[in-house]
């Protein structure tokens, strides 16, 4: 039987303008990722795959397989995407099985595969070899829409960021309304959560939010942030929803 190949070796690049220091969504580290991704993952020239046109500047890919690519959940992918969308940066098509995402005036970001050699130094090597990844990728690997097993294996996956997606909601709610506040954003401890939930259930979490909003101190005080950091101001581990739970009565007042 023959062995099949892994992916091949990429020595191919694309221009990143100095430019892109300005624009809009610089400063939005989730969106950024996204488009840089985007950007090379992007088909150098026009292809075709199993009947579909796939033009320059676009490629076939899945909400979860950019998720997985990313490292962002399911639902900062689709904040991304959108985001992008509502600037033009990208034009997005979806069908049943996979979408197409083209990036808008691709030519304006890479409008030669050929480097400026004023930009290269001498110790630089390039390769003018164009980008071809999309279809190199799909071919090679296939798309998880198009094989049982990857389809099986995407499902999965995205059936587990849906229950942390929902257990983190449902710990965020009863924060609110146990200390009567509107917190919406999870940036800062979705991370943290995700490490804390395999060692604590929901309810035990939920019991130290309680726990948390009798303490005269920290009634006022305490945030999610808070509640789940791993380490204190001098960098020792610490495990806050624990010590929350099982506090005894006024144990963490005046603690900082």
């Amino acid at each position: 039987m023959k062995e099949k190949k892994g992916p091949k070796e990429s020595k191919s690049w694309v221009k990143l303008y100095r430019q892109f220091l300005e624009w809009e969504w610089y400063d939005d580290i989730n969106t950024k990722v996204l488009f840089l991704h985007l950007l090379l993952k992007a088909n150098y020239t026009d292809k075709k795959w199993r009947g579909i046109d796939i033009k320059r500047g676009s490629f076939i890919t899945s909400l979860e397989s950019l998720s997985t690519e990313t490292s962002l959940s399911v639902q900062q992918t689709r904040t991304a995407l959108d985001k992008l969308i509502s600037t033009n940066e990208i034009t997005n098509k979806s069908t049943s099985h996979y979408r197409v995402i083209t990036i808008n005036n691709y030519d304006k970001y890479q409008s030669t595969n050929k480097p400026d050699n004023k930009q290269i130094t001498n110790n630089q090597q390039t390769n003018n070899k164009p980008v071809t990844t999309t279809i190199e990728g799909i071919e090679g690997i296939e798309s998880i829409e198009y094989t049982n097993k990857e389809s099986k294996s995407s499902s999965k996956t995205n059936k587990k960021q849906e229950t942390k997606d929902k257990e983190l909601q449902e710990v965020v709610d009863y924060y609110n309304e146990v200390f009567k506040r509107n917190v919406k954003s999870i940036k800062g401890f979705e991370k943290n959560f995700n490490t804390w939930r395999k060692i604590h259930s929901v309810e035990d979490i939920k019991q130290a939010i309680k726990k948390g909003y009798e303490d005269s101190f920290w009634k006022d005080k305490l945030t999610l942030t808070i509640l789940f950091r791993m380490k204190n101001k001098n960098g020792e581990d610490v495990d806050y929803v624990e010590d929350f739970k099982n506090r005894g009565k006024d144990k963490w007042a005046g603690y900082k």
